[in-house]
């Protein structure tokens, strides 16, 4: 039964469908689903409500909902398997007008959107429309919002080697260089040496960020980023020389070398010449 002005009068036999009509039935109180709702005479009662244009708040399966409770219902839709999407939906076309989606951001929006169905001049009582007429300049953060504009960039990174990363790289290199694996003291020193060295050399980006504002399919803005990126800090390099400044390895690098002499002489036995020759 369908009734505009909340009158009680069914809008098929009101002759003032759009007027709230006191009636010694409704006591000049709004009349929701059968039911009396007492309500004062002023702003926001059911005489002036309808006396305004303004319509009933209703969306989805939610009929003539107090503006207070329908604020309400939204802060926990997104939790509720019977609004969820219809929370979801309204996040997503917030998204897509280039907005925040945070949950306070979505609650604010939304609080408006119930506010701007109980205005004047509206004629629109389901809040999910509002989002074809606001205007997005209203929510973005007037101090720290967008800035359009370049901006230089710095970003300076350092690499720490954990204990088993540092074991795994020293004990690669004392089998190329020594033919053994490191002990555990020379590990410990070796990951403090190379965490140390890691400080005094980090990677850099230098570089600058231009933002510009929304344009065409860019809902949210452009960015684009130049720069000159160092590579920093190389553990190879101080592997190799940790390896070889270790006592033993004049040694191996000498047995190394012999026993290659050999194995080539096995190969090509007529490249004796070469062989003694390579070993002076």
């Amino acid at each position: 039964m369908a009734d505009y002005d909340q009158d009680g009068i069914p809008d098929g036999i009101d002759k003032r469908p759009t007027v709230f009509d006191k009636t010694p039935q409704n006591g000049g109180n709004r009349v929701v689903s059968g039911q009396v709702v007492p309500t004062y005479k002023g702003y926001g009662s059911a005489e002036y409500n309808a006396n305004q244009g303004i319509l009933p708040i209703e969306f989805l399966d939610i009929v003539s909902i107090d503006p207070t409770d329908a604020k309400q219902w939204f802060k926990f839709a997104s939790t509720n398997p019977a609004y969820k999407n219809a929370y979801n939906s309204f996040k997503s076309n917030v998204g897509r007008l280039g907005l925040p989606t945070d949950k306070k951001s979505l609650q604010a929006i939304w609080n408006d959107a119930v506010d701007w169905t109980q205005t004047t001049g509206t004629n629109n009582g389901d809040p999910f429309n509002y989002l074809e007429s606001l205007d997005p300049g209203n929510y973005r953060d007037k101090t720290d919002g967008p800035k359009y504009g370049t901006t230089a960039v710095k970003d300076t990174r350092t690499t720490e080697y954990s204990g088993s990363a540092a074991a795994q790289q020293i004990s690669d290199e004392f089998e190329r260089k020594l033919g053994r694996r490191a002990t555990q003291a020379e590990i410990n020193a070796y990951t403090i040496g190379v965490n140390k060295m890691a400080q005094k050399e980090p990677s850099v980006y230098e570089g600058t960020t231009t933002t510009a504002a929304p344009k065409g399919k860019n809902t949210m803005g452009s960015t684009t980023s130049t720069g000159k990126q160092t590579t920093g800090f190389d553990p190879t390099m101080f592997a190799r020389n940790f390896a070889m400044s270790q006592p033993d390895y004049a040694e191996s690098f000498a047995s190394h070398t012999f026993l290659g002499l050999v194995e080539k002489l096995l190969k090509d036995p007529n490249a004796i010449g070469e062989v003694v020759s390579d070993g002076r």
